[in-house]
């Protein structure tokens, strides 16, 4: 399952974490950063990265096509979605630069004043292919093009970037899973203000 959190900028991953793992049913949970690029105007492109060693690596591990996974340590290595290989003709051994949001454009945003993207460049390298989960087996929560990076490049990023919101995928122990509402519940505890707050299997 997944958790997700539109904060533009509140950083709400530990509370998600924390909400969603004490729903019954629940046995592991993981957390990522969720990063808008300017790599496309027409659709978004979004840099995922975890802060942890569970994310997409135990917990919606993607299916790799070619290439290798990200080093854990390495904070310019990232993996590209099916279509995000497609969209933006990236496979791998290339690398991918783009600018991310700035904390004055993620506050922008909420005062719908879209400022474009100010953040720090990111310059990563395509170290390989992957089938995400959503186009795995399909989802609750829909995926555009992605880049799935190591552990290392959120703390790259720091303080200078502006997440625009935080993803918990989770995975389920035995016995009853959680309801839609339990977990969309425990989303909107850690996130009150978040204006989109989604959860599903």
């Amino acid at each position: 399952g997944g958790a997700f959190a539109f904060t533009l900028g509140d950083p709400i991953a530990t509370a998600l974490a924390e909400e969603v793992s004490a729903l019954d049913g629940v046995a592991a949970v993981a957390t990522a950063g969720i990063y808008p690029t300017d790599a496309l105007f027409d659709i978004d492109v979004t840099l995922l990265a975890p802060y942890d060693d569970v994310a997409f690596a135990t917990i919606d591990r993607p299916l790799l096509l070619d290439g290798r996974r990200p080093d854990p340590d390495a904070p310019d290595e990232v993996v590209v979605s099916e279509l995000a290989a497609d969209r933006l003709d990236l496979h791998t051994g290339d690398r991918f630069q783009a600018g991310t949001f700035s904390p004055a454009d993620c506050r922008g945003i909420l005062n719908d004043d879209f400022q474009g993207f100010n953040g720090p460049r990111v310059d990563l390298e395509i170290v390989g292919e992957v089938r995400v989960i959503e186009e795995l087996q399909g989802g609750d929560l829909e995926s555009g093009p992605v880049l799935i990076a190591s552990p290392a490049v959120g703390p790259t990023l720091g303080d200078d970037a502006c997440a625009a919101g935080f993803l918990a995928p989770f995975r389920f122990g035995q016995g009853e899973p959680p309801s839609p509402e339990a977990m969309v519940a425990a989303v909107r505890r850690a996130a009150p203000d978040a204006p989109d707050a989604q959860a599903g299997t």
